[in-house]
């Protein structure tokens, strides 16, 4: 109902537009209708419009066989048809406003973060060691295996982190978890 809805309200739109004089769709000089047309449909906010109903017709036409993942990102276009109310406008360059000033000292804290998630994942990779084993088990991994101590210290079991890069998520769900549910 949505997408009809607004289907209809961006075609008249974009059909009509021609009627309205330059000066109040935002145009700099008096042009042709056509020209007229062109230059509105192709402004920022009607080709969000634009890709805020586009998916669905192209999902609904049956052309796009790929991952519909992509299809949903775009239909989250929609949201930012928010940013035209005027109701929300005022609100809307509050946030931009709080965002733009407090900018350095939220890259200074993903900059602390960064390094620190490097710093912490590099030290659990080597405390879990970086032993290659290629006898451990050869019928489940053929080609060998990241071992580590079990927790008794009785033997080996593999480990989940083998490379510095998968201890990132060790230090992302470690760093921001209160220890609810913890054994």
């Amino acid at each position: 109902v949505c997408i009809g809805f607004f289907t209809v309200e961006y075609v008249l739109r974009i059909l009509l537009v021609h009627r309205m004089s330059w000066q109040e769709i935002g145009l700099p000089s008096k042009v042709g209708p056509l020209t007229k047309t062109w230059k509105y449909a192709t402004q920022w906010l009607n080709l969000v419009d634009f890709l805020a109903i586009a998916p669905y017709y192209v999902s609904l036409s049956g052309l796009y066989e790929g991952s519909t993942g992509a299809l949903r990102v775009l239909r989250l276009v929609r949201v930012f048809r928010l940013l035209k109310s005027p109701k929300l406008r005022d609100g809307v360059d509050m946030v931009i406003s709080v965002v733009g000033e407090s900018l350095p000292g939220i890259l200074s804290v993903f900059s602390l973060t960064s390094i620190v998630c490097i710093l912490f994942s590099s030290c659990l990779w080597i405390a879990e060691g970086t032993d290659y084993s290629v006898t451990y088990k050869p019928d489940l991994y053929p080609r060998g295996v990241y071992v580590r101590p079990q927790k008794h210290g009785y033997g080996q079991e593999p480990t989940p982190f083998t490379s510095i890069s998968h201890c990132f998520w060790w230090f992302f769900v470690t760093a921001t978890t209160v220890g609810y549910g913890d054994e």
